[in-house]
This record gives structure tokens, C-alpha cells and sequence, in this order.
């Protein structure tokens, strides 16, 4: 199974980045990068400092013609509603992982092959993150029964 995309604005609709009219491709800096600020202790360099980089995950969008300036146009405004949560399904698993995040950059090319081939860029505001759904297992015959 192929690597899945889903894109959601504020109000709740989706994107579905899989789609033939809108594919992504491309996909780059899905993971993360840490740094840390070094001592030199004796022989030995001791981390004092370290931080999680944000992630910032890019990738290019095919728009399908026909009607490929249309469907940039319609993305664009679907886009426009921040924030966004980008979701990504790897094709090996059935896990889907979330990245709170809007879109820093988004180019517009002229239409080749097939359609507008346009880069974008997501600004995140969180780490990836997995959604859980959680039950409490209340049941109404439990608990203390008075007579």
C-alpha cells in the first residue's frame, strides 16, 4: 500500500492529497532534527543545552487538467482557513500521525505535463502526534448498590 496525505482546515473538511486530481509527491522532512550545545569536559564534549528542531515537512502537489488553475484556485481557499493538520498514513501501517501546521509556501507554475506541478512547504506548530480513542468502560451495573 502507497504512502497516504490528508490535509483538514479549521472547519473540519479534508483534503485528500492521494487523489488523481490531487496528488502529492515529492515529500521531504517528514522526521526531525535535534541539536544541542556541547562543554568540552576534560576529553569528553557534555550536551548543557539540546532542543528539538521544528518540523517543517514540503512536498510538490499535482493539480490534474483539465481545469488545473481551478483546482489551485479551490485548494488555495481551502487552505486559507488556519490552521491546518496535516495527516500522514505510511503505506506499511495502519497508524496515522498528525502535524498541526499551515502553509508557508505554495508556488505557481505554468501547466506541463498533464498539470500545475506546484512545491509547497508546511509550517509546523506541534510534533507529530498519533489522536487515541479512549473508553471508560463505565458500565451502569457496577458500583455500590444500597438495599
Amino acid at each position: 500500500m502507497i504512502r497516504q496525505f490528508y490535509l483538514y482546515n479549521r472547519k473540519g473538511q479534508r483534503y485528500d492529497l492521494n487523489d488523481i486530481d490531487f496528488f502529492m509527491y515529492e515529500v521531504a522532512s517528514l522526521g526531525f532534527k535535534k541539536s544541542s550545545k556541547t562543554i568540552k569536559a576534560g576529553n569528553v564534549f557534555k550536551a548543557y543545552q539540546k532542543s528539538t528542531d521544528q518540523p517543517t515537512p514540503s512536498g510538490t502537489i499535482r493539480f490534474k487538467n483539465p481545469n488545473a488553475y481551478q483546482k489551485y484556485y479551490e485548494f488555495t481557499r481551502f487552505a486559507a482557513c488556519e490552521p491546518l493538520v496535516l495527516e500522514y498514513v505510511p503505506g506499511d501501517s495502519d497508524k496515522k500521525y498528525r502535524l498541526d501546521c499551515n502553509i508557508s509556501d505554495i508556488d505557481k507554475t505554468e501547466i506541463e505535463n498533464g498539470g500545475l506541478h506546484c512545491s509547497v512547504k508546511f509550517e509546523a506548530y506541534s510534533f507529530w502526534y498519533q489522536v487515541y480513542a479512549m473508553d471508560a468502560g463505565t458500565d451502569v451495573n457496577e458500583g455500590k448498590i444500597y438495599d
